[in-house]
């Protein structure tokens, strides 16, 4: 716990060099004084020499009053559900007391502030605002009390740099330390605030104190980023979590035990063993893959196929290229969480496979939690109360500098949703939770594939600006596919859809002379004549262009453009996006999702060709009336 301390104190002491301009500034003022021989007001606080290195030279001095910025404006209203810095003991009968009572912070900050700057003491002003406390202890106290009112409107680096202050002013109370790692976990340095937690902790047990939950479940929350921390991070959350459920250390040691221990329950933050029973086809055969050490290239077509087919149904990988997808197979690993485990995830890209894994966070100390979920043993989530093991009563204490009584206020296992089948998120990138304080736990048996978070970023390097991009861009303008969703669209690309080239009067289809359609055809580039199937002379009804899709009678049934038209390229060549048949009558779900989709805008494609030939009309009766006009003038006809 010393040796802890000590770093945090030598590694927050070049921050405190660095307050910004306000201490700068006043400090400065201060030393122009003196030597102007103006009077210059005594310091309320106890100051401390900055080294020589610091800004401004050694000669300045931090004090707290050159840590307060000024009161803002329009200060945001505190998020209800966050978790905040925790307020000193303040009675309810001073002035700041009722105004934090009555989430009035911007107010409180004012009084004190105005008290901390006052040119000369006033005891009775303080007594008024604070309530009663010795000279030492007001120091630190306003220090406290200003640095909560910073975290909660919005301020969190100055609100940081007071909690500062009180960590060299007060070095053995945990609390100052628990106060700093909520403000820079929120600020993303976790590593220091695991730092600050773990000091909070070590300072408990030296007191001979039960550290509180919270101090518990935020270390495992700022320490889980780490490498080489999962068994400590579980260990913390796994006591915090029994705790709650109202069970004591000797029956969670029990039931520890009874499943297998600390290895058991963290078997699914890896690749399971050699041997082990997968149900999903992917997860099946990227784990034949790991365990028989074969290449992706091993692999046959089909079960290529299999496995890019749901590659490409995970959002972000539906644009990567294929021989990309191939290349980097071996990278992708299945993760397996049984029922009931909690799963703590690493730094890499994750995917669910199948099962519901539910979101949770232990809400912050004293946090009102309207309809609450509690976590079951057998039957997964569940809202209802459990037994709540004994609270500890706050001591009854004068002491503005104890610990909070809002510590030893009921907390609550709450669930914020729930991961599907397909979701997906980066491990400490994606906040699943405001405050990034997530935990995750199977409420089924899950399987996941990962992915490690730099290999994740090259694929999606290669996707940005490929051709597969460009496709999925313009199926997703075309009318037929507007409503389908990126993942499912990337997954015909990959299994059902080729691109055709075209030239000129090439003919696409005519069953009147025996040319089948290829298949649902969305144009790319080029113009296509269409007209009546079987009569190479007849008018041209319309003139397909990019966009235009044709053909949809061919997966979805019915009659259509196909069975009556004959297609022609008009241009010097055309491109088009083929549906291809046969591949999509093989394509199980995918297929069903995809008839779904098409099926709700097929109308409105089919609207957009008849629309093309009612233009073709207009054109002809307007190209008629104006040939007219013009041999009555001319006495002639004009080609």
């Amino acid at each position: 716990g010393h040796k802890r301390l000590g770093r945090a104190n030598s590694a927050w002491s070049e921050e405190l060099d660095e307050s910004d301009g306000n201490a700068s500034t006043m400090g400065a003022r201060a030393s122009d004084a003196q030597q102007s021989g103006s009077r210059v007001p005594p310091s309320r606080d106890t100051a401390s020499q900055r080294p020589a290195t610091a800004p401004g030279g050694g000669s300045l001095e931090v004090t707290t009053r050159s840590l307060l910025p000024p009161p803002p404006r329009d200060p945001p209203a505190p998020d209800p559900t966050a978790r905040y810095s925790a307020v000193p003991r303040l009675p309810r009968k001073c002035s700041a007391g009722a105004a934090v009572a009555a989430g009035e912070w911007s107010k409180c900050y004012a009084l004190v502030r105005s008290r901390l700057l006052a040119p000369e003491p006033d005891q009775k002003a303080e007594i008024e605002v604070l309530g009663e406390a010795t000279a030492t202890a007001r120091q630190i106290q306003m220090a406290w009390v200003l640095g909560s009112c910073l975290d909660r409107m919005g301020m969190t680096v100055h609100a940081f740099r007071l909690f500062s202050r009180c960590v060299s002013l007060d070095p053995n109370n945990s609390v100052h330390f628990y106060n700093r790692g909520v403000c820079l976990m929120r600020l993303g340095r976790l590593i220091q605030a695991s730092e600050d937690f773990n000091c909070a902790v070590d300072l408990c047990l030296k007191a001979k104190v039960a550290p509180p939950d919270d101090f518990v479940i935020c270390r495992a929350v700022a320490v889980r980023s780490q490498f080489g921390t999962l068994k400590q991070v579980w260990a913390d959350f796994e006591m915090v979590r029994q705790r709650l459920e109202g069970r004591h250390v000797a029956v969670i040691e029990r039931r520890v035990e009874l499943a297998g221990g600390v290895d058991a329950a963290l078997a699914g933050s890896a690749a399971p063993e050699p041997g082990t029973t997968t149900r999903h086809l992917l997860a099946t055969l990227l784990e034949d893959l790991r365990t028989q050490n074969s290449r992706p290239q091993d692999l046959t077509e089909s079960e290529k196929s299999v496995v890019l087919r749901y590659l490409r149904r995970i959002p972000p990988l539906s644009a990567v290229p294929r021989h990309d997808l191939i290349k980097y197979l071996r990278q992708f690993t299945v993760r397996i969480v049984t029922k009931g485990s909690p799963f703590f995830f690493l730094s890499e890209f994750y995917c669910v496979l199948r099962g519901t894994m539910g979101i949770y966070r232990v809400s912050p100390p004293g946090a009102s939690v309207p309809g609450h979920t509690t976590v079951g043993d057998d039957e997964g989530p569940v809202v209802a109360e459990v037994p709540r093991r004994p609270q500890t009563p706050p001591p009854s204490s004068s002491d503005p500098l104890a610990m909070p009584p809002v510590f030893y206020a009921k907390q609550h296992f709450q669930r914020l949703g729930a991961l599907q089948e397909n979701d997906h998120f980066v491990g400490f990138e994606t906040k699943l939770a405001a405050d990034g304080d997530e935990w995750l736990r199977a409420e089924s048996d899950c399987e996941l594939v990962a992915v490690n978070r730099n290999t994740y970023r090259r694929l999606l390097a290669q996707a940005d600006g490929g051709e597969i991009e460009k496709d999925l861009v313009f199926l997703q303008s075309v009318r037929l596919f507007s409503s389908t969703p990126r993942d499912l669209v990337g997954g015909a690309l990959e299994e059902y859809i080729v691109r055709k080239q075209f030239a000129f009067q090439e003919i696409v289809f005519d069953k009147e002379i025996g040319v089948d359609p290829p298949g649902l055809m969305i144009m790319e580039s080029g113009e296509f004549s269409l007209s009546l199937a079987g009569q190479p002379g007849s008018s041209e009804l319309a003139v397909l262009e990019a966009g235009h899709s044709i053909g949809d009678e061919i997966l979805l049934g019915g009659t259509g453009f196909t069975g009556a038209c004959r297609l022609t390229v008009t241009s010097g060549s055309g491109s088009a996006l083929v549906v291809l048949k046969k591949p999509f009558e093989n394509g199980g779900s995918q297929r069903d999702a995809l008839i779904a989709h098409m099926s709700e805008m097929r109308q409105q494609a089919v609207a957009e060709v008849a629309q093309a030939i009612s233009a073709m009309k207009r054109w002809r009766g307007q190209k008629s009336e104006l040939l007219h006009m013009l041999m009555e003038r001319t006495g002639e006809w004009l080609l």
